[in-house]
């Protein structure tokens, strides 16, 4: 049987190091680079918004506020890549504000 040390993850700053250097190929890097995967999933937000609005009647509410800032940030960002990146940069900056709050 295992010890419980070799199933912890690896911790500190040279975990994310390594998790960074891995090389991506094929269909994994092609997703992440890719123009249309980030358009398609806006482009079916946009089909489910208008469902939302049109023939439901609904009114705007967090699930549709929620999909418009979804469709602008993977059309701005136009890659997964790039939606990552911003990601990251807006977790951090969040996570200074929300330890000054609390």
């Amino acid at each position: 049987m295992r010890s419980t040390s070799a199933l912890r993850p690896a911790c500190g700053p040279t975990a994310m190091r390594y998790v960074t250097e891995l090389p991506m190929s094929g269909f994994a890097r092609w997703a992440e680079n890719s123009r249309w995967l980030p358009a398609l999933l806006a482009g079916t937000f946009a089909v489910w918004l208008h469902h939302h609005f049109v023939p439901l009647g609904a009114s705007l509410d967090l699930n549709a506020v929620i999909a418009v800032l979804l469709i602008m940030t993977l059309l701005f960002t136009q890659t997964f890549a790039r939606f990552g990146t911003a990601l990251q940069g807006a977790l951090g900056a969040a996570a200074r504000v929300l330890v000054l709050v609390l």
